[in-house]
């Protein structure tokens, strides 16, 4: 039901002090019983990686329509973009689909369903 996934970090020794995400299986059984996770409004959701290299950012979010969100999930992709020297950016989203750019980065917004039919 509940499954747990060690931080991103080039450093073993940071990725095993680090607290676990949390991730649950069903969201609706999540709902139904209370569980609430807080996040760090400063965090990607996912990082591709292929070896040592980072391949793609990916941030995961609904809707992202409303302003204080997408700036909170651009923001911390832009952050770890930078940081982690990755310019493949993707937002999967329920329907957006289009790209943008923000302080001269490329960003890609993806549904969920084509995001699910292709070959990443």
């Amino acid at each position: 039901m509940l499954f747990f996934v060690k931080r991103f970090s080039f450093k073993v020794k940071e990725q095993e002090k680090s607290a676990r995400k949390v991730y649950v299986a069903d969201i609706g059984l999540s709902n139904s019983i209370g569980f609430k996770f807080r996040s760090n409004k400063r965090e990607v959701d996912f990082v591709v990686k292929k070896g040592q290299k980072v391949k793609q950012l990916v941030q995961v979010c609904w809707n992202i329509e409303e302003y204080k969100t997408k700036e909170r999930e651009i923001n911390a992709m832009l952050k770890a973009g930078k940081e982690l020297k990755c310019k493949n950016l993707l937002v999967i989203t329920e329907d957006k689909e289009e790209e943008e750019k923000i302080q001269n980065k490329k960003i890609k917004y993806m549904p969920l369903w084509k995001y699910l039919l292709s070959d990443f």
